[in-house]
């Protein structure tokens, strides 16, 4: 039985991959900064299927390689992220700082963690990072004052291909979901009801972490689409 780290596992999309991988049988943690939302999401898989929480804010250094520190885990997906709505002018430094926290710093200790563990136990893994087209394309025109997110967004695409080159040696997979607007609290701030939705991506997620059929897989940037 695969364990698999999942941040921001109590909504969005890291609530749809917790709750399909659950059900595929990976034994699943879940962590997030409510515990409200990670219950939630555990109450809503079938015993049998049971998922661990975990109350975590990825940006606390210490707090994720105690994390680490205490569990074993062969895949994790990055899926916390937040957004600030201000445009340049009046964004403050210290809001840009925390999405950059969040987005980037926390995508990067997760995964450093991660693929220090597995290069300990000297066993393969595989990780998945969330960016977003808007760290492809740039959304400043349909999503006015999302500077930040999308600064935040280009970097963890980077970040997601040259960390699966660093853990290629080493047996370590790690590739990067980039969608468009998905039906997440996140999206539906810029109006109207996305096309994408969280499940859609889980099953990516889920496609993504089979090495049986996916192994070959490594450093890619899969952009996902809608027509919204």
């Amino acid at each position: 039985m695969r364990r698999v780290l999942i941040t921001g596992g109590g909504t969005g999309i890291g609530a749809a991959a917790a709750q399909r991988l659950a059900s595929a049988g990976a034994a699943v943690t879940i962590c997030g900064r409510t515990r409200s939302t990670l219950e939630k999401v555990r109450a809503e898989v079938p015993t049998a299927h049971a998922i661990e929480s975990v109350v975590l804010d990825v940006a606390d250094e210490a707090a994720v390689a105690n994390l680490f520190r205490s569990r074993e885990f062969d895949a994790v997906v990055c899926a916390a992220g937040i957004i600030k709505t201000a445009n340049a002018f009046d964004l403050s430094p210290a809001d840009f700082r925390r999405v950059l926290d969040v987005n980037l710093m926390g995508t990067y200790l997760v995964c450093r963690e991660a693929m220090q563990q597995l290069r300990a136990r000297g066993v393969p893994g595989d990780i998945v990072t969330i960016s977003s087209l808007a760290g492809i394309r740039g959304m400043q025109v349909r999503f006015p004052g999302s500077f930040s997110y999308v600064a935040s967004k280009h970097a963890v695409a980077g970040l997601s291909e040259a960390l699966a080159i660093d853990g290629r040696p080493f047996g370590i997979r790690v590739n990067c979901i980039s969608p468009g607007r998905v039906d997440t609290e996140i999206a539906r701030q810029f109006g109207g009801i996305p096309e994408i939705k969280p499940a859609q991506i889980a099953a990516l997620i889920e496609s993504l972490l089979d090495r049986e059929r996916m192994g070959g897989l490594n450093g890619s940037n899969i952009e996902v689409y809608s027509h919204d």
